[in-house]
């Protein structure tokens, strides 16, 4: 059964690279790249490209959601917290997400990831539990979003939990 799958895989992947056009969705974008090196963005639609010497690297172009791993961490009053962000970006620039980093979304999320623990851990947990929590991670995370080629859309928090020493409670 295994080698069944590689095998047609391996007829998709070639019939793709002999074939001399490509159609990118009304919701994608995509770079073509040139024997390796980035050539050209393309947008949605039918384009021609050159077989066997041409590839196209595909993103969409929609809002998308990132879900990031629960953070535990401790305020500046000493509160223990476990919160979880949710990243809800759309690509603006396919070239520098797609080519000019690597595992851009990955970047993206240890951005946040870093971002919020360095705001929980400075502030109190009055703080984190206010909507400012989320304005200021939102704003400092913006700065750096042009480095990735992505908007930010808005960063949510899904899971929010303080721990006590006796009990634990949903925030």
């Amino acid at each position: 059964m295994f080698a069944v799958e590689k095998l047609i895989e391996l007829v998709t992947v070639s019939w793709r690279q002999l074939i001399g056009w490509y159609i990118l969705q009304q919701y994608e974008t995509g770079v073509v790249m040139r024997l390796g090196r980035c050539h050209r963005v393309a947008i949605h639609g039918i384009h021609l490209k050159l077989p066997l010497v041409e590839s196209i690297l595909r993103a969409e172009s929609v809002t998308q959601p990132k879900d990031q791993e629960c953070q535990t961490c401790t305020t500046y009053d000493g509160v223990t917290v476990c919160f979880q962000t949710v990243i809800f970006f759309s690509v603006l620039d396919p070239k520098a997400f797609l080519v000019d980093n690597d595992e851009t979304s990955e970047l993206l999320s240890s951005l946040v990831m870093t971002t919020a623990t360095d705001i929980v851990v400075s502030n109190s947990f009055e703080f984190f539990v206010s909507p400012r929590f989320r304005r200021v991670l939102k704003t400092r995370v913006c700065r750096q979003q042009h480095r990735f080629g992505v908007k930010v859309e808005r960063i949510g928090l899904t899971e929010q939990f303080r721990f006590d020493r006796t009990f634990l409670t949903k925030g």
